[in-house]
């Protein structure tokens, strides 16, 4: 593999080449309400981390690029603007959409206060030799006045998030920790805050399942883990504490929850708020492989080397620092992540990927819950991809807004089960909330095949006396999918599958078409007749807010039985 530090440069230097560094962006108070009264998040965030793109980019080019033009002068007017930010906080993460008036806007921890202070002070010890004496004060005085003096102020509660168990304890927490470590000189206040911290953050890691799976899926795991990691290598260091994080047995299998991501090449695991083809962040991989040699190498051609999108100082320095340091340690031509199949019970999740030889399906189902961090409505939904995308797909993440958490979230096609491999019952879709969840009744992996059988009826809230119960057998060295749902005294039901291929439909077999082959959908039920097949077309607004295209397979039974099997398979023609 070439140097990838030239690869993960490229970006910002064309960025530089298109003036972007030297422009600057005017938050203005309509941008500020525009969340309140229209739920809008995108006019207001892209001006805020298009700062933080600034700051971050600026930096490493000052860092790493062998022209340093005038890169520190631009430096300092970004670093000088941010500081002169009314909030580092979003308005979306704020009480009142940042209008309530008995509030301190400036001094809500949310996750990009805390990323924002701490990538400031980071640049500002990296660059004290250059930066100038009194920007550098600035820093010091903005960081805590907006972050660590409101975090050390015993008269607040404390924060709701230090005891979530999600990524914005992990993000807050860490960020938190590590400005305590650069700042607090006090060894009693510095080892008071970061006990504090550390119960925090033990709360998160007792979030991952005993296998290391993460409820919050591939997205949010690379998010959090890689603000916990550089914490904990930064405590390893601390002459109070000389405490080794890494060393506990969860944190290894938490870093192999990666592994398990790479259904394909090409292909992530897309449950809950991920995305089919995530890249990895070559940093944290790197530094884990180093840490766990035992661990595999993700598919090289997914690092991502791209500039980030929202300036994550953390991050982006580190995906240079960490692979610079640990690059000659690692043979990536040895990794290999294909067949490693998994069974979790307690998360009720069952992935195989891809085999080694890059042919036939990969496949994923989960169970679970309707109430996980960044829930989806999609209890007992599955994947089903080649090596380098979903064919059966889980559409992932879609643009963030005030509805997409609030009032209306399971109205967007992509977190309601409308949206999901899942059935429609009775014309009804599934519920939220805790109680809404599967039962797991059996499962087996032998050398050629995974099977699961789960009750969904709970998902459904169908009342005593009906049930639906969902069996799926994939057979990995046939690339054949079977999936049987079995319903008890169910008047109607709907099979629905989403594909990002327009599918071909005739009498018996609906064909979904790619480049690499065609995934033959084959209805095996002996009463056919009766079941009504359709096709359409939905639309779907991505994370980053483009426009993208899903296609809807319906199976309708309009009348069904007392006892009725609807049994399917699906398989790879090359």
């Amino acid at each position: 593999m070439q140097n990838l530090c030239t690869s993960i440069l490229s970006p910002y230097q064309e960025l530089d080449k298109q003036g972007f560094y030297q422009q600057s962006s005017h938050i203005s108070y309509q941008d500020y309400i525009l969340y309140q009264e229209t739920g809008d998040r995108a006019q207001y965030e892209k001006k805020y981390f298009a700062q933080r793109r600034r700051l971050t980019g600026l930096a490493l080019l000052l860092l790493y690029s062998r022209e340093k033009k005038d890169y520190e002068k631009s430096l300092e007017n970004v670093i000088w603007d941010i500081c002169n930010e009314y909030t580092w906080a979003l308005p979306a993460h704020l009480p009142s959409g940042g209008t309530q008036t008995d509030f301190e806007h400036d001094k809500l921890l949310d996750l990009f206060n805390c990323e924002t202070a701490l990538a400031l002070l980071e640049i500002k010890r990296l660059f004290h030799n250059t930066l100038p004496i009194f920007l550098q004060q600035r820093i010091e005085n903005e960081v805590n006045r907006r972050v660590l003096h409101v975090y050390l102020d015993q008269s607040r509660p404390s924060w709701k998030w230090e005891s979530l168990p999600n990524n914005w304890n992990a993000v807050c927490s860490s960020s938190i920790g590590l400005i305590s470590l650069y700042s607090i000189e006090d060894p009693d206040l510095l080892k008071k805050t970061l006990n504090r911290i550390l119960t925090n953050l033990n709360i998160y890691l007792n979030s991952f399942m005993p296998d290391g799976i993460s409820l919050e899926g591939y997205y949010y795991w690379s998010y959090g883990y890689y603000f916990f990691v550089a914490f904990a290598e930064e405590l390893k260091k601390n002459p109070i504490f000389k405490l080794d994080l890494l060393s506990k047995e969860i944190c290894l299998k938490i870093a192999k929850f990666q592994e398990y991501c790479f259904i394909g090449d090409q292909v992530t695991l897309s449950f809950s708020d991920s995305l089919p083809n995530e890249h990895y962040r070559i940093g944290l991989t790197y530094y884990l492989k180093n840490r766990y040699p035992q661990l595999s190498m993700p598919p090289k051609d997914m690092a991502f080397l791209e500039e980030d999108p929202y300036g994550r100082w953390l991050m982006a320095y580190r995906d240079f620092k960490w692979y610079k340091e640990y690059k000659d340690n690692i043979n990536v031509a040895s990794s290999n992540l294909k067949g490693n199949g998994l069974i979790s019970q307690k998360q009720q999740w069952v992935i195989y990927p891809i085999t080694k030889d890059n042919t036939g399906l990969g496949f994923a189902a989960k169970g679970g819950n309707n109430d996980e961090p960044h829930n989806h409505n999609d209890i007992g939904s599955f994947i089903i991809n080649d090596n380098n995308r979903q064919l059966i797909c889980d559409i992932g993440q879609g643009k963030y807004s005030k509805k997409y958490f609030g009032t209306g979230q399971y109205d967007i096609f992509c977190k309601s089960s409308l949206g999901h491999n899942v059935p429609i019952i009775e014309g009804k879709q599934q519920s939220s909330g805790p109680n809404i969840k599967s039962l797991w009744l059996e499962d087996d992996i032998t050398e050629s095949s995974i099977s699961l059988k789960m009750d969904l009826s709970k998902a459904y809230e169908l009342i005593p006396g009906k049930s639906i119960t969902r069996y799926f057998n994939f057979d990995y060295n046939k690339s054949v999918l079977t999936l049987k749902d079995v319903y008890l005294n169910c008047h109607n039901y709907t099979e629905r599958f989403i594909t990002p291929f327009q599918p071909i439909q005739n009498e018996k077999v609906v064909t979904i078409p790619t480049s690499g082959g065609n995934l033959l959908l084959e209805v095996l039920s002996p009463e056919l007749s009766n079941i009504q097949i359709h096709v359409h077309s939905e639309e779907h607004v991505s994370h980053n807010d483009s426009k993208e295209i899903y296609w809807v397979i319906d199976y309708e039974k309009k009348t069904a039985e007392k006892e009725d099997p609807f049994l399917i398979q699906f398989h790879w023609e090359k």
